[in-house]
């Protein structure tokens, strides 16, 4: 062998072994040998998930003195989320402020809501409106259009209602609004008996933490689906082990359902009807270099991915996180772009590729969370989220399955998440990873089978 055929053997042993670590590396597969530990899911005990779990919320259909709402132009964004809930809500329509909801506002939101396939949640006002309005939205949605809209919301957030700086009403306590609530569902469901209500749409954490069980006891056989507000951390405190602590939400939510248990009896559905890492987006208050997990970065979208499983498991009606798009930093999509800022593929991932059935996750690695899922094709679809600042090694593995799945070796990116598509048989794995490269760079995940 001349010494050309032996430096080109070696060139291509380099870029061989380059080509393997980075695949490797990226996604998944490598040398066995080094992995000890085991993530480990069970196909026993799966469990359906809700048909109304993926939600967002309408938010900005106000135009304020622009040539249109915010949201014109994202239909094909939102219809690739597969969403569905989407809820029309928040303090400003409740206020309904700085402009009144119209009858053209309600029949945009419709059609938005047809166009991408979601189930709408309409708000009625408290602050901006009354009972006799929120009757005739009842009327003009179900009786004179025909939309028929089944569900719907009363107020929003009204623990803060004598809270704000100059309040919106003096001297508003829970009572009151246990006194608006009964008489707004007694003539919204006088126009419409079937309909389904929805409240009381407090924050537990905050001002509403006294309000949930006097709320149950008052109107427990009154609300169809009870919803609480979370908004995950205060802006100076959005670090990355903050944003990426699951427990807190995990607590939040089964602190909220043993309070309905507990009043009203098990099975009453609860949702979270507005979350985000942060309530403040300003983008003048938003430091990334010192909070790199502030509302639009990398780390708020690995935040999203987490409370998003977490909700899952859960068994949560619906978790509609704030918004799709807005002038501050909360929205999903970019302001001036419509791009997709990292919440929105963490959401991707799960909408459209989790399963309709969810699995129990027997063994986590510390540092990780864990989602699993059946597909109607029996294949079994993971989320696995790597919180850790160290690329990680793992086998995965299955128990219970009618047909044994074989155990492989994955590799997982530091700060990142991974979906898996394993097939019930031996055959390829679809694979998407997502990083803080690929979210610096404006990518969605990467995609490769192996």
């Amino acid at each position: 062998m001349d010494k050309r055929t032996v430096l080109r053997f070696a060139v291509l042993l380099c870029l061989l072994s380059v080509f393997c670590c980075y695949s490797g590396q990226v996604y998944g597969l490598k040398s066995d040998s080094k992995y000890d530990n085991q993530i480990v899911i069970s196909w026993a005990n799966a469990r359906p998930i809700r048909n109304t779990i993926y939600g967002m919320n309408y938010w900005s259909w106000m135009r304020y003195g622009r040539s249109q709402p915010d949201l014109e132009g994202t239909e094909a964004q939102a219809a690739a989320l597969r969403l569905n809930i989407l809820r029309i809500g928040g303090w400003n329509g409740d206020k309904q402020f700085p402009e009144d909801l119209t009858t053209a506002d309600v029949d945009r939101f419709v059609s938005y809501c047809r166009s991408v396939g979601a189930q709408p949640v309409f708000q009625v006002s408290i602050l901006g409106g009354d009972l006799e309005e929120a009757a005739g939205w009842v009327d003009y949605c179900n009786r004179q259009k025909g939309y028929d809209i089944r569900y719907w919301s009363i107020g929003n957030e009204p623990e803060f209602y004598s809270h704000r700086k100059p309040p919106d009403i003096t001297g508003y306590t829970v009572w009151s609004y246990i006194k608006d609530f009964k008489r707004y569902v007694k003539a919204m469901k006088d126009v419409d008996p079937t309909i389904k209500i929805l409240g009381p749409e407090v924050t537990p954490v905050y001002e509403g933490s006294g309000w949930l069980e006097p709320f149950l006891q008052e109107c427990g056989d009154l609300v169809d689906i009870v919803t609480i507000h979370r908004y995950e951390l205060p802006p100076n405190k959005c670090t990355i082990e903050n944003a990426l602590n699951s427990r807190n939400v995990r607590t939040a939510i089964q602190k909220a359902r043993a309070t309905i248990d507990r009043i009203c009896g098990p099975g009453k559905p609860l949702a979270l009807t507005e979350t985000n890492v942060s309530w403040d987006g300003n983008p003048e208050h938003i430091n990334e270099k010192k909070y790199p997990a502030s509302p639009g970065t990398f780390f708020a979208g690995l935040w999203a991915a987490d409370t998003l499983g977490t909700a899952l498991e859960e068994d949560l009606w619906t978790i509609s996180f704030w918004c799709l798009k807005e002038y501050w930093r909360l929205g999903f999509l970019d302001f001036d772009t419509n791009k997709p800022r990292p919440a929105y593929y963490a959401v991707y991932m799960f909408t459209n590729h989790f399963g309709s059935e969810l699995l129990p996750v027997v063994s986590v690695p510390k540092g990780f969370s864990v989602y699993a899922s059946r597909r109607v094709d029996h294949k079994t679809v993971l989320i696995i989220i790597n919180k850790t600042k160290t690329g990680r090694g793992f086998k995965v593995s299955f128990t219970d399955a009618p047909i044994p799945i074989p155990e492989r070796p994955y590799f997982f990116p530091a700060y990142s998440i991974t979906c898996l598509v394993v097939p019930a048989e031996e055959g390829k794995i679809d694979s998407w990873v997502y990083d803080q490269s690929l979210a610096d760079e404006g990518k969605p995940p990467r995609y490769t089978n192996f």
